[in-house]
């Protein structure tokens, strides 16, 4: 009802419409509030508020910084996810030694400028049958031929077993290297040994290699 003014009558009732929308005429009928959007904005805003609080921790690791000594600063979290994402921080494991192959008693070019002054007579020996060098020539024995001096550097990695004697004396009194007993071991103790054996180099333990693609010995030895 609206008041029409004094004198007018009373009241006069009066109706008032509303448009709703193409194709369906107009409507008195007051519209209900439509909050979907505002509910579905609130929980998007809160779905994104639980995210990044819950988020886990790794994409917010840096695997650059302190890379340096990350064994001393990263905990046991970030050393995981750096290893795992970028290879930094992973955690070194030790591998266990392998026990030493066979290995050739003789290395036949070290001292070879001067092998029959210098080498022993179980290299010769062994160099001859194997690779053809060190033989015997014009009618010599397998015995060192002394030298007026020798290379006390040459061979010394293997100076137990692959020295001539006189050799040794000679490096021992000029230059204190290749002294009896100043090795791991002895003659007889490398015999059977690989390369290094008692000279207190390479592998001490290791088991002489078998002899492969021997070369004919020369002729008239």
């Amino acid at each position: 009802m609206r008041y029409v003014g004094g004198g007018h009558g009373a009241y006069h009732p009066e109706t008032s419409y509303r448009y709703v929308g193409y194709g369906g005429e107009f409507s008195n009928v007051r519209r209900s509030r439509d909050f979907t959007i505002l509910i579905c904005a609130g929980v998007l805003l809160l779905l994104g508020l639980l995210s990044w609080l819950f988020w886990p921790t790794s994409s917010k690791i840096d695997c650059v910084i302190g890379r340096e000594n990350w064994q001393y600063h990263w905990n046991a979290n970030k050393q995981s996810f750096c290893c795992r994402t970028t290879g930094v921080g992973c955690p070194t494991i030790a591998q266990p030694t392998p026990m030493p192959g066979a290995v050739d008693p003789f290395n036949c070019a070290s001292g070879y400028l001067n092998w029959k002054g210098g080498w022993s007579v179980s290299k010769k020996q062994w160099c001859c049958n194997v690779h053809g060098k060190g033989c015997p020539e014009n009618g010599e024995g397998w015995e060192a031929q002394p030298a007026a001096e020798y290379d006390c550097n040459a061979g010394f990695e293997n100076w137990v077993k692959g020295w001539s004697i006189p050799k040794k004396q000679w490096c021992c009194q000029k230059l204190g290297k290749g002294c009896v007993g100043s090795g791991d071991q002895n003659m007889v103790q490398a015999a059977s040994e690989g390369f290094g054996a008692g000279a207190q180099y390479g592998d001490h333990g290791a088991p002489v290699a078998a002899i492969t693609g021997i070369v004919p010995a020369a002729a008239g030895r």
